[in-house]
C-alpha cells in the first residue's frame, strides 16, 4: 500500500502542471514532536474505536488514521517527483513518525484491554523486545524534538522580524524614504533581514542606528542588509513609489487635520465654557456681596476605599464672611438650574 500510494502521487506530480510547493505539503516536510503527540493520541482513539462492538466507530477511526498517512506519502510523491530530496526525507519521516506511534499506542491500550497475546517462550528475548520498541521509540522522537525547537525559534524571529520592520516605517529616518522591499532568512547559524531602499540615501550613521535599533526587538544576532536604490528605476517602479510615498504622506496629513479639528472642539468648548462662567460669576457678585472670588472647573475625584473616579463640575469661592448653611444650599440649587446640571460641589 506504501508503494502503491508512492507510485500514485509521484505520477501525478510529474504529470499535473502545478509544480509549486503549496502550504498543505510545506507543513508535511518538517515534523515536530507535535506531530508524534498527535499519532500517538490518534492512534490511542483508533485502537479504543476499534475495540468497540459498533461499526461506524471503526469506520471514523479507519478514516482518522488514513488522514494522518496519506498526506505524508503524497507530499513525499511530490518530493521525488521534483527531485527535492529534502521534501521527500521530511515527509516521509512523518509517515514513518504517524505509522509507528499509531502502531504503539494500539500495543499499549490492546495490553491495557488484555487482549490475547503471544506469549514468549523465552523470557530473555521478551526483555529484549521491549528493550529495542523502547530504544526505537526514542531514537523516532528526537530529531523531531530538535525540529520543534527549531520550527519554534524561526516563528518567533520572523514575528519580531515583521515588527521590526513596521517600526522602520515609523522612524523619522523613512520621511523621505522608501522600503520598497524587504525580506528574512532564518537558518540555526544566520538570521538575516534585507531591505530595499529608495529615495533620499541614509548615512552608514543612520544604517548603523538602524542595525543597534534590532536589539529593542530581541534580533541581537541578526544581520540587516540595507540596498540603497538610486535614480535608475523604470516608470512603473517610479509610479509604485511614488504612490507609496503619497499615500503615506496623505495618512500622515489626514491624522493631523484630525489631531486639529479634535483641538479645535475643544478650544471652542473652552471659550464656551468661558463665557457662561465668567456671566455666572458676574451673576454670583450681584447676590452675594459678601463672596469675594469665584473659580469652577471639571474635578476629577477617586474614591479611595473604592478607588471609583469620578467627574464633578466644582465651585470653589472665598468670602469676606462665610455663607450660611442656608445660602450654601440655595447657591447651589441656582447653579444647576442656571448651568443645567445634574450635580455640583462646592468648596469654601
Amino acid at each position: 500500500m506504501v508503494i502503491v500510494s508512492l507510485i500514485a502521487s509521484t505520477t501525478y506530480f510529474l504529470l499535473s502542471p502545478l509544480s509549486d510547493a503549496q502550504s498543505e505539503l510545506l507543513a508535511r516536510t518538517t515534523p515536530t514532536i507535535f506531530d508524534v503527540l498527535i499519532a500517538f493520541f490518534g492512534g490511542l482513539a483508533g485502537i479504543v474505536a476499534n475495540s468497540r462492538k459498533s461499526q461506524p466507530f471503526t469506520v471514523i477511526s479507519g478514516v482518522a488514521i488514513a488522514t494522518a498517512l496519506m498526506p505524508p506519502l503524497c507530499t513525499a510523491g511530490y518530493g521525488l517527483a521534483s527531485g527535492q530530496w529534502n521534501y521527500f526525507l521530511g515527509a516521509f519521516y512523518l509517515f514513518f513518525i504517524n505509522s509507528f506511534f499509531i502502531a504503539l499506542a494500539t500495543f499499549i491500550i490492546v495490553r491495557f484491554l488484555h487482549f490475547p497475546q503471544k506469549q514468549y517462550l523465552d523470557l530473555r528475548k521478551k526483555k529484549i523486545v521491549k528493550r529495542f520498541i523502547t530504544i526505537f521509540a526514542i531514537i523516532v522522537i528526537v530529531p523531531s524534538v530538535f525540529m520543534a525547537f527549531n520550527v519554534v525559534r524561526e516563528t518567533a524571529f520572523n514575528n519580531q522580524a515583521i515588527s521590526y520592520i513596521n517600526a522602520l516605517q515609523e522612524s523619522p529616518y523613512f520621511d523621505e524614504v522608501q522600503i520598497i522591499n524587504h525580506s528574512r532568512e532564518y537558518t540555526r547559524d544566520k538570521q538575516t533581514i534585507t531591505i530595499s531602499l529608495v529615495g533620499k540615501e541614509l548615512t552608514p550613521e543612520q544604517i548603523e542606528s538602524l542595525q543597534k535599533k534590532l536589539l529593542d526587538f530581541n534580533l541581537q544576532d541578526t544581520k540587516l542588509i540595507v540596498r540603497q536604490t538610486g535614480g535608475a528605476l523604470d516608470v512603473t517602479m517610479q509610479a509604485d513609489v511614488l504612490e507609496k510615498i503619497i499615500s503615506k504622506k496623505d495618512a500622515i496629513i489626514e491624522h493631523k487635520d484630525s489631531t486639529i479639528d479634535q483641538l479645535k472642539d475643544k478650544i471652542e468648548l473652552l471659550q464656551q465654557h468661558s463665557g457662561v462662567y465668567s456671566q455666572v460669576a458676574k451673576e454670583i457678585a450681584v447676590q452675594y456681596p459678601n463672596i469675594e472670588s469665584v473659580s469652577m472647573a471639571n474635578m476629577i475625584y477617586t474614591n479611595t476605599k473604592t478607588m471609583i473616579v469620578d467627574t464633578l463640575p466644582t465651585l470653589f469661592i472665598t468670602w469676606d464672611t462665610p455663607l450660611s448653611e442656608e445660602q450654601t444650599v440655595q447657591l447651589n440649587n441656582w447653579l444647576k438650574v442656571r448651568l443645567e446640571i445634574d450635580t455640583l460641589k462646592i468648596i469654601q
